[in-house]
């Protein structure tokens, strides 16, 4: 019951900035649908879903995403449109096309260090490979592709609008706002060793954030070499001292040890909230309060890793391309499996003329993670997330929907369902993805178009689809001996 409890106080927990960032994804949600259903765009419960994607944790994070996704579709849009061009009239040539696609795409995810980058390309060219068989013409796959453009140009509009109403924390501020909460956490749990006790858990809920965000800061040179040095220096300080002091079989050092580190944590902490600097100051100036505190945290950290039993591995250093991508088997099995679930959700498709299920295909590109507990745990959150949202969705169509008259009325349904599924978008890591599916199969049911709907079959054909995408996954994954190349080299798991 300890991972449910832990889940439900994730849901239920505020936390510093979760409230704002709930009301900016609500506000820009019922911005983009007001756009889209008065303009009858298509796509209605897209937009808003973009809003998830788009409403990031910083602007700065927001803004990495918007611009991404300019190559993203352009990718998508020229593979797209090639196919079309190439096989409009030949189905064979089309299938062989869309095997080769789909393996070459999920072999890049496999090796690149951010895979996350193929993903919207993937998915988009699931969606619309389906329709293009059922409806072969290049121009219908044109006019498709430029509602896309449409519409993610409304949503990215929308959410930088609200951002800058609402005043989004910038990238420094984010991290500093980490800082702080992390800080706290580990001089409570250091001093509580110093008197004597031990801690029962330490959550280190947004540190890899934090981290992977200061490391793009400097590769943008939004912030100086030392300060990203500095600000990498502390948060691995920060957690390797908390992972000591929590763990089944900790050091045991001195209590002034543990009072010496919360004390210069504290000092630490109230230098940083006083000059509000982005990050601590350079090692160099010795007068520095924030210096002093932060020499000795590293080097309190490192001599009580040097004392730890199992002292931790050097971490890996990896490019922008696996060293092994061209000569360890393995990224060609994984691409090899994954490609065959996503294709047998597409003959499955073509078969029946069930298009309404297409979400198959995604979920075998959203939960192709080489790591079977990552792959497995995304495939929870996303079942039942949709399974939450199209609940709510239903009941909103139901007893809701009727009782309003006119847009004002719809928009504070909308408003209403979205709040749920962004408070929980905007929690914790392992229960994010949750609130995006939420958000979507909530969507799905509401805004299916411009004018109110009391259709429910949307949703019956999403989750038929999402178990179907899953159930293929676990076939081709599970369902066939590992290779020899799994079981010699570990696949590097990857969260997107």
């Amino acid at each position: 019951m300890g991972g449910v409890s832990g889940i439900v106080v994730d849901i239920l927990r505020p936390s510093p900035g979760r409230l704002a960032a709930t009301w900016r994804t609500v506000l820009a949600v019922v911005l983009v649908a007001t756009v889209m259903t008065t303009s009858r765009m298509p796509f209605l419960a897209i937009g808003p879903f973009l809003v998830f994607v788009l409403s990031q944790r910083s602007l700065f994070l927001s803004r990495v995403v918007a611009v991404l996704l300019v190559p993203m579709l352009t990718i998508a849009c020229l593979v797209l449109y090639g196919v079309a061009a190439v096989s409009w009239d030949t189905p064979w040539l089309r299938m062989a096309l869309w095997v080769a696609i789909f393996w070459g795409g999920f072999y890049l995810m496999h090796i690149l260090a951010e895979p996350r980058l193929l993903v919207g390309p993937l998915c988009i060219i699931a969606v619309v490979s389906y329709a293009f068989d059922q409806y072969p013409y290049p121009n219908l796959i044109l006019s498709k592709l430029g509602w896309i453009w449409a519409l993610v140009g409304v949503s990215v509009t929308s959410v930088f609008l609200t951002q800058w109403l609402t005043g989004v924390p910038t990238a420094l501020e984010h991290v500093r706002g980490e800082f702080q909460r992390l800080a706290r956490l580990v001089e409570d749990i250091c001093r509580a060793r110093a008197a004597g006790k031990r801690p029962e858990e330490f959550d280190d809920e947004g540190l890899e954030d934090a981290t992977e965000l200061v490391e793009k800061l400097g590769k943008a040179h939004l912030i100086s070499g030392p300060q990203s040095r500095n600000s990498l220096l502390v948060f691995e300080s920060l957690h390797g001292v908390a992972s000591l002091a929590v763990s089944p079989q900790p050091v045991n050092p001195p209590d002034p040890l543990w009072k010496k580190v919360a004390s210069a944590v504290a000092g630490l902490r109230l230098q940083v909230l006083e000059r509000a600097p982005a990050v601590p100051v350079d090692e160099k100036t010795e007068s520095s309060t924030a210096s002093e505190a932060l020499h000795i945290l590293a080097t309190t950290s490192r001599s009580l890793l040097e004392d730890s039993a199992t002292p931790p591995a050097e971490p890996e250093k990896q490019g922008f391309i696996a060293a092994d991508a061209f000569s360890n088997p393995a990224h060609g099995d994984f691409a090899l499996r994954a490609m065959g679930a996503t294709m047998a959700c597409y003959l499955l498709m073509s078969l029946t003329s069930w298009d309404g299920i297409h979400t198959c295909m995604i979920t075998c590109v959203v939960t192709a993670l080489a790591d079977r507990l990552e792959r497995e745990h995304k495939q929870r959150l996303r079942i039942g997330g949709a399974i939450v949202g199209g609940l709510l969705g239903i009941f909103a169509v139901v007893y809701l929907v009727p009782l309003v008259d006119g847009i004002a009325g719809l928009l504070t349904i909308l408003a209403a369902g979205t709040g749920i599924a962004a408070w929980i978008a905007n929690g914790s890591r392992r229960i994010s993805y949750a609130g995006w599916q939420i958000g979507l199969a909530f969507f799905m049911i509401l805004l299916q178009s411009p004018h109110a709907e009391t259709k429910l079959d949307v949703i019956r054909d999403r989750w038929v689809g999402i178990i179907l995408g899953i159930a293929a996954m676990q076939w081709a994954f599970t369902g066939f001996r590992q290779t020899s190349a799994f079981k010699s080299a570990p696949l590097k798991a990857h969260s997107h």
